[in-house]
């Protein structure tokens, strides 16, 4: 089964895309996960919805992008569920 895109997943590429990465390519991915601090591979797991954010890449989200940047891994209707 093909994992579907999450608005999580969305949301990380529209904030990459802002900054100028294009996470379409594996190019993209690669320089997105370095920009967080981690591998290619928890990139590709968060877009699709494999496994939710971590400590790690929430950390590197923030650093990268901003604290507010946060909302976008963890909207407010998962934190009140």
């Amino acid at each position: 089964m093909t994992p579907q895109p999450t608005a999580r997943g969305a949301a990380i590429r529209n904030r990459a895309a802002a900054h100028g990465i294009d996470i379409s390519h594996r190019d993209g991915a690669d320089q997105l996960a370095a920009r967080l601090g981690v591998h290619t591979a928890t990139v590709y797991r968060a877009l699709n919805g494999t496994t939710m954010p971590g400590g790690r890449f929430a950390a590197g989200y923030a650093a990268a992008f901003g604290a507010d940047a946060l909302a976008d891994l963890y909207p407010a209707a998962e934190r009140a569920a």
